[in-house]
């Protein structure tokens, strides 16, 4: 695909291969997406991992609750 990409004489700034989940797992309680996004963070700040994929959604009024 990047090749094809690039002989339409398109430039990319940025090329990778992501990892989309099929299926999302919605999380509606705050305690436990708050658990989850610092589990996450951990995950993402660990010097050993490269690279992180989730397959959870947290609805905006509870990342909203937690923000506060």
């Amino acid at each position: 695909m990047k090749q094809k990409i690039q002989q339409a004489d398109y430039k990319l700034k940025n090329w990778e291969l992501s990892m989309k989940p099929k299926s999302l797992v919605e999380i509606t309680d705050k305690q436990k997406a708050a658990k989850v996004l610092n589990f996450m963070e951990k995950l993402q700040d660990h010097d050993d991992v490269q690279k992180v994929s989730a397959n959870f959604d947290i609805p905006d009024d509870v990342l909203e609750q937690i923000e506060k």
